[in-house]
C-alpha cells in the first residue's frame, strides 16, 4: 500500500502475509494496528514507513504480538483519548526495529509505548500519561515529556520510563508535574525495582 488515501476509514482492514506487508506514505484516521482496535491490522512481516495514524479513543499506530519481524520508520501516531494502553504509537511484544518516530497522546495513554523493540530516535509527549515508555532490549536517543498531574498509583508516570531495558543511551525526559519525574527506571507495575540497566548520557527534569 503506497500513497493511499483509501485508508481514511473507521473500519478494520486486516493484512496478514507470510511475506512482507509494506505500507508507505499512508494516512488513517482510525488506527494502524494488529488486534482489536480498528484501522489497519497487521500481522506476519511488516514494514511501515512515512505513515501517519490518528486514533479516536484508540492508539494512533498499534502493532501487536503476532508480528514475526518488522520495521517502523519515520512514522507519527496521535491518540485523542482512551484508556492508558492507547498510546500515540504502541508496539507491544513485537520483534520490530522502530526509528525516527513521534507519538502524542492527548489523554491517559503514553506518547510512545514500545515493548521488545530496538528503538532509535523516538520522541513522545503525553498530557496525562508518560511521554515514552520502553520495555526490554536497547534504546538510544529517546526524548519524552509528560504534562500529567495524575497520581502515579500502580503505573509509573514520567517523561521517559525505562522498564527492564538492558542499555539506554542519550535519554532526555522532562515532567511538568510536581509528582512525576523526568526519567523513571524500574517496573511499570511496581515502582522502582526493575532488573539491572545501564544508562548513559541521561538528562531528566522534574518539578
Amino acid at each position: 500500500l503506497s500513497q493511499s488515501s483509501a485508508l481514511i476509514s473507521k473500519n478494520t482492514e486486516f493484512i496478514s502475509t507470510e511475506t512482507w506487508a509494506v505500507i508507505t506514505q499512508c494516512y488513517t484516521e482510525g488506527v494502524i494496528a494488529y488486534g482489536y482496535y480498528g484501522g489497519i491490522a497487521l500481522s506476519g512481516y511488516v514494514e511501515i514507513k512515512d505513515c501517519i495514524g490518528k486514533g479516536i479513543n484508540q492508539s494512533g499506530i498499534k502493532v501487536f504480538g503476532a508480528i514475526k519481524e518488522g520495521t517502523m520508520f519515520n512514522c507519527k501516531g496521535y491518540s485523542s483519548s482512551g484508556p492508558q494502553q492507547h498510546a500515540g504509537i504502541h508496539s507491544e511484544f513485537a520483534n520490530m526495529e522502530v526509528s525516527n518516530c513521534f507519538g502524542y497522546c492527548a489523554n491517559l495513554g503514553d506518547g510512545v509505548f514500545l515493548g521488545n523493540c530496538q528503538s532509535t530516535s523516538i520522541t513522545g509527549i503525553s498530557k496525562k500519561g508518560s511521554g515514552v515508555v520502553i520495555s526490554g532490549r536497547n534504546c538510544t536517543s529517546i526524548t519524552g515529556k509528560t504534562y500529567s498531574n495524575e497520581t502515579p498509583g500502580l503505573n509509573l508516570i514520567a517523561g521517559v520510563v525505562l522498564i527492564d531495558v538492558e542499555t539506554a543511551t542519550n535519554i532526555n525526559g522532562s515532567s511538568e508535574s510536581q509528582d512525576n519525574p523526568g526519567i523513571a527506571i524500574g517496573q511499570y507495575q511496581s515502582g522502582l525495582g526493575g532488573s539491572e540497566c545501564i544508562v548513559l548520557n541521561a538528562n531528566g527534569k522534574g518539578r
